[in-house]
């Protein structure tokens, strides 16, 4: 088997935490696709279809990437690793389309017709430079869809820094798509991932969206997906100058808290000073296109305290001023500090005075976790407002430990990158004693590690984790002091 510094048609196999490109740090603007989708772009789709199911790149996708058919991204260098030592040429096909390093014209040809590679560059799925093919957009599968979309920006072969993104919450959102057919409105379509899963399962699809790009790319992949008789994509916003109703409303839409006079993070994301400006938008709107037996369902990110979430009570009152039923089942929480941490990849301009000022300005507002929850409104059910929620570790109580009976080295497993584990376990652990607070817990552990140069997000993030983990499996009391 080939060392490390080993080559396959021209690409070089990157040592685990490199982030080197086949063709260096190369970046293009992406071209624009036609309004409407021509027929010959159409007919380009459909031809590329044929092509990614003759080469079975659903399956090279999976060889990349064990969890494909879950989360969208796998970790760059692992996937480009395994897709190099692959034999008889597939894996150069992956590297392209799933991965978009940039691949020499000879080693594609091969591989993908030479007519057919002009026409994905007039499709805007590639650019052909000198001796070079350098993709535009990577095609992902997913329950038998194929997707197109961006590269994305954490991906070292990532072409622009503000493109069509598809998330692990536009995944897990997927999971709520009827598989039978319905009218189906699909609001903040992006790659229209949601509209189009109901198309396959037989729904007439309506989407929408603001950004001419993100229709772009949904009816790319309507067209990747032979679905143009079933799914329509068109630029409005929001719900503005939808006619008719629908048995379900989907949404993913922009749900990042961004406070007034923080800057630097894409508008296609920005949900308002508390994340909630346009879902409360899609909500109300909403209501006069649901049939009478109709559902809405969206995923959405919220503030809350540690204790509460002040939009619940907000859903209340939405329950009973439309006469419906109102679910919101709270699924993760993330430290604030944590939080920050993952925004930075994708704020051209969030650097670490904006996570600080960001971070600050919510702080201040007594806000100390994000939490993210589907939320479902049924139009049928009688009103009413039900939150399912884990059983999240108080953060302003005291808890102390039941008993120590337990091998917390090998249960607790959760071990992120660069942190000393069974340190931090130990210590989060031998100061649940009764006589502080989850919070005050982090606090101390935060100051530690910083000390240390260990990020502060990480660490609260951890000892939440640690937290609930001891808290669902019966090691924690709270304490009657």
């Amino acid at each position: 088997m080939p060392g490390p510094a080993a080559r396959r048609d021209g690409i070089p196999l990157a040592a685990d935490g490199a982030r080197t490109a086949a063709n260096g740090d190369l970046k293009v603007n992406n071209g624009d696709v036609s309004r409407g989708q021509s027929s010959e772009v159409i007919a380009i789709c459909h031809r590329l279809n044929r092509l990614l199911e003759d080469a079975g790149y659903r399956q090279l996708c999976h060889l990349a990437h064990t969890e494909a058919g879950a989360t969208p991204w796998p970790a760059f260098d692992l996937a480009r690793n395994r897709l190099v030592l692959l034999e008889n040429g597939g894996g150069t096909l992956a590297l392209f389309f799933y991965l978009g390093i940039p691949i020499p014209q000879s080693s594609l040809t091969p591989l993908i017709e030479i007519t057919l590679l002009h026409d994905l560059e007039r499709a805007a799925f590639l650019r052909i430079e000198d001796e070079m093919v350098i993709p535009l957009r990577v095609v992902l599968p997913f329950r038998g869809l194929w997707l197109a979309t961006d590269i994305p920006v954490f991906y070292p072969t990532a072409q622009k820094t503000n493109g069509v993104y598809l998330g692990l919450d536009s995944y897990l959102l997927a999971e709520q798509m009827p598989r039978a057919g319905q009218r189906v409105l699909d609001v903040c379509c992006g790659t229209g991932i949601h509209g189009l899963l109901g198309a396959a399962g037989g729904a007439i699809v309506q989407g929408t969206d603001l950004e001419q790009a993100a229709v772009d790319m949904a009816q790319i992949n309507t067209a990747l997906n032979g679905l143009e008789q079933r799914a329509d994509f068109q630029v409005r916003d929001l719900l503005d100058g939808v006619e008719g109703m629908f048995d379900l409303v989907v949404s993913k839409p922009p749900c990042q808290a961004i406070p007034d006079g923080v800057s630097g993070y894409p508008t296609v994301a920005d949900g308002g000073a508390d994340g909630l400006k346009i879902v409360r938008r899609v909500l109300h709107n909403s209501m006069e296109h649901l049939s009478p037996s109709g559902r809405l369902v969206t995923i959405l990110q919220m503030l809350g305290t540690g204790e509460d979430i002040p939009f619940a009570d907000e859903l209340r009152q939405f329950s009973q001023q439309h006469s419906c039923f109102v679910r919101l089942t709270v699924t993760k929480r993330l430290p604030l500090q944590r939080q920050a941490d993952l925004l930075f990849p994708y704020g051209h301009d969030f650097d670490a005075a904006t996570k600080t000022q960001w971070c600050d300005s919510l702080l201040a507002n007594k806000y100390l976790y994000l939490y993210d929850a589907i939320l479902e409104v049924f139009a049928a059910r009688t009103s009413g407002f039900e939150q399912i929620s884990l059983g999240f570790a108080g953060h302003n109580t005291r808890y102390r430990l039941r008993h120590v009976a337990v091998n917390f080295e090998k249960s607790l497993v959760l071990q992120p990158a660069g942190l000393p584990v069974s340190s931090l376990q130990q210590m989060a652990i031998s100061l649940c004693d009764g006589t502080k607070t989850v919070g005050e817990i982090a606090d101390f552990l935060a100051t530690q590690a910083k000390s240390e140069g260990i990020g502060e997000g990480r660490v609260r993030a951890r000892v939440d984790e640690i937290a609930g983990w001891l808290l669902e499996n019966g090691y924690l009391a709270a304490s009657q002091d």
